[in-house]
């Protein structure tokens, strides 16, 4: 709960573009620590919830019931609507395989957001913080994934973006960031304005 009215306050003074298009927002949600009330109270907000793991431990999702209890959750106690629960994000960005993405469609989940878009200049995918990636269809693959070899029709991987500091630093996504929580206020409301 003490994060909540900070992101509320920051997706409601960022709902709208500069060119007047909505920024949607995802939070990936678990059960565990987060309150149903509030979870529901952000989506009708306009964010999307999307799926976490309730052990948020890296590679603790491999048998995939922990991906299918983080949108059965979504969809029960705070009644996320099933049409509305779309995402999948692996703990830590780590252990993404094959598997996972096996278990994201048995979920009847749309994406995965498990791996991360760290922009740079030396990175021909995403040279800069403004010009990245695209999310893109695993109907021929994942080339960005080096421990995958299969195909996932349907299945899209919508890459998690890097963060930058006010000061220009390129930061760890959001998750890994050790910083206060007006600290990361700051950090995300940089950029979201950026956006």
């Amino acid at each position: 709960m003490s994060t909540y009215r900070p992101i509320a306050n920051l997706i409601s003074n960022f709902t709208v573009k500069h060119n007047g298009c909505p920024l949607p927002v995802t939070h990936f949600t678990a059960s565990k620590d987060s309150e149903d009330r509030l979870t529901r109270q952000l989506y009708n907000l306009g964010s999307e919830i999307s799926s976490y793991t309730d052990s948020q431990v890296p590679n603790d999702y491999e048998d995939g019931v922990e991906v299918a209890k983080g949108a059965n959750w979504l969809r029960t106690a705070p009644g996320i609507p099933s049409s509305a629960i779309q995402g999948f994000r692996a703990p830590g960005l780590t252990g993404i395989k094959d598997e996972t993405f096996e278990f994201v469609k048995a979920a009847s989940l749309s994406y995965d957001a498990s791996i991360e878009d760290r922009a740079a200049p030396s990175n021909t995918i995403s040279p800069s913080q403004y010009n990245r990636i695209w999310p893109y269809t695993m109907d021929y693959g994942n080339p960005n994934c080096p421990t995958c070899s299969r195909s996932f029709s349907g299945l899209w991987e919508v890459r998690a973006s890097s963060l930058v500091h006010p000061n220009g630093t390129l930061l760890p996504l959001v998750d890994a960031l050790s910083a206060d929580v007006d600290d990361v206020y700051d950090i995300l409301t940089y950029n979201f304005a950026q956006v």
